[in-house]
């Protein structure tokens, strides 16, 4: 799976849902895990890879990799923390972000079982990124585009 750079249309846009049960996210998950570990990266979103799909894989620990279909955010906590953030689809850049420092979250799993849980600091941190990203957020890419402009 190639990686999107920046400039990339798929990564400023809001992607799609998982129908329910879809089977053919399967081998596509599968890939982002792979390409998530060999480009060195702790979570990837699918349109990171040209997917539309509401998938992100989470590989904070690469040994043991997960993937999250459909996430939502249902709680965040008020305090929020701020730390550094790279970008997979923005290298070498890095930028301060300030994130929730506990958040807890629902997703489907491939046999689509609904999945509840809690996540504080930088699993945290990696989540909401990942998310973002899922929205056509990139607060790592606003930051150097606000930087570039001030230059």
């Amino acid at each position: 799976m190639q990686l999107k750079q920046w400039s990339s249309p798929i990564l400023g846009k809001t992607v799609k849902e998982v129908p329910d049960q879809a089977a053919a996210i399967k081998l596509p998950i599968k890939r982002m895990i792979a390409t998530c570990q060999k480009e060195n990266g702790v979570g990837l979103a699918a349109n990171q890879v040209g997917l539309d799909a509401r998938v992100v894989v989470i590989a904070v620990d690469h040994r043991s990799a997960f993937y999250m279909i459909n996430p939502k955010i249902d709680k965040a906590s008020d305090e929020l923390v701020s730390g550094k953030e790279g970008c997979l689809s923005y290298p070498r850049i890095f930028a301060d972000v300030e994130r929730s420092k506990e958040i807890e979250v629902t997703w489907r799993g491939l046999n689509w079982k609904l999945h509840r849980q809690t996540f504080k600091d930088y699993d945290a941190r990696v989540i909401q990124h990942e998310l973002d990203h899922l929205d056509g957020i990139c607060k790592v890419g606003d930051e150097w585009r606000r930087q570039k402009e001030n230059a």
